[in-house]
């Protein structure tokens, strides 16, 4: 009941300081890829290609993700080197130049600022997944709210990122350094993880392995190794 009655804005700033002191604790800010630089010589691609929903909500969701990407153009993540999504990308909030858009809020479709977004980092976790990379952190959405019709992305790929609480984070344990480039078009948006030197692309699968009490999706590798498990309510 004494949590109800606790603004919004501190839970989010405990939440922050939280955060920030187990980063802290852990080295994470030692090793945060934060330097951006010249890509002109990263011409190795690993990429992840999916539509944009022309409706009401696209214009604000691309205006979104095209700010987000302005933060990660030209950031270089070296090997060893982790990426953090919201050290990467502001607080998703009007003073930022963010607009309201379409998200999944406490399992209900809502208007806020930052809408879209999710949409950006799921290419990100996906095209992470095929280069690789090692997942240290990634939170998928409480509820599928898609049919098989309507669908535009594996089930079980999604990434859901919220300021403060969820990010997604991952390390470059390859040998070499990585980049982030987004190529927009008409009605689709392509997101590549770029290289100086060629990668090892791995084959992704999602795979539905309950759907009783909640729909589970097992995330496995070409070598059939389950990187991870996603839970939505039926």
């Amino acid at each position: 009941m004494i949590r109800k009655l606790v603004p919004k804005s501190l839970k989010l700033q405990w939440q922050l300081f939280k955060r920030a002191r187990s980063d802290k604790q852990s080295g994470f800010y030692k090793n945060l890829g934060a330097h951006k630089g010249n890509t002109s010589s990263f011409h190795h691609k690993v990429s992840v290609t999916q539509p944009i929903k022309n409706n009401a909500g696209a214009i604000n969701k691309i205006h979104n993700i095209k700010l987000s990407y302005q933060q990660m153009e030209h950031l270089i993540i070296q090997s060893g080197e982790y990426f953090s999504y919201w050290h990467v990308v502001p607080a998703p909030i009007a003073k930022n130049g963010f607009k309201k858009g379409r998200n999944l809020l406490a399992g209900k479709l809502q208007e806020d600022y930052g809408g879209g977004l999710c949409q950006l980092s799921g290419m990100l976790y996906i095209a992470a997944l095929k280069a690789g990379l090692e997942i240290t952190e990634r939170h998928h959405h409480s509820i599928d709210i898609y049919t098989e019709e309507t669908r535009y992305t594996p089930l079980g790929s999604d990434a859901t990122v919220v300021y403060g609480y969820k990010d997604l984070r991952f390390t470059n344990n390859l040998n070499q350094a990585i980049s982030i480039e987004l190529e927009f078009k008409e009605n689709s948006l392509t997101l590549h993880l770029i290289s100086d030197q060629p990668f090892v692309e791995q084959e992704i699968s999602w795979n539905l392995v309950s759907q009783t009490d909640f729909k589970v999706v097992e995330t496995r590798n070409s070598n059939g190794e389950v990187l991870g498990v996603s839970r939505y309510r039926v």
